[in-house]
């Protein structure tokens, strides 16, 4: 049963890194991290490598001592292509999607802020082109130089 462990990667090292990580994060982070982390490594991989969709590479295949010692991590070429995928193959891309979407959706949830945004640099950057020449300014506003300079 340790060896399977061993081959998942299912170990706490706590190093200044893995403390400092936990510092800068929330706790909600944290528990998002940890339940993403039982999910794909505890559930999803494990059921990919049990229906033979994914595959691991065998550490020391010489040694009948270590027979069942296997990475399941690895993402290099001889070990991990498109005939053989590694379950990591497997989460790598559905993970960056993940990621993907929830920053479109936060920038989307972020509408106003991003409306205030543009009409502040429109609005500022009609001052700037005057001041360089570049436009005829209008009305009674300063010229002032602009944050928003696109």
């Amino acid at each position: 049963m340790a060896i399977h462990v061993e081959n998942w990667g299912w170990m706490v090292e706590w190093t200044p890194a893995f403390i400092g990580v936990g510092m800068l994060v929330g706790l909600n982070t944290a528990f998002s991290f940890l339940g993403g982390s039982v999910l794909a490594w505890g559930i999803i991989g494990p059921a990919l490598v049990h229906n033979k969709m994914a595959f691991g590479k065998q550490l020391a295949p010489d040694d009948p001592n270590w027979s069942e010692y296997m990475s399941f991590g690895s993402l290099g070429l001889a070990s991990s292509n498109k005939i053989t995928p590694s379950p990591r193959f497997w989460m790598l891309w559905p993970g960056v999607l993940l990621m993907i979407v929830v920053s479109f959706t936060e920038l989307f949830m972020q509408y106003k802020v991003s409306k205030h945004f543009f009409e502040f640099c429109g609005r500022d950057s009609d001052s700037v082109l005057a001041s360089r020449g570049q436009r005829k300014q209008y009305g009674s506003r300063s010229q002032t130089t602009s944050p928003c300079i696109f």
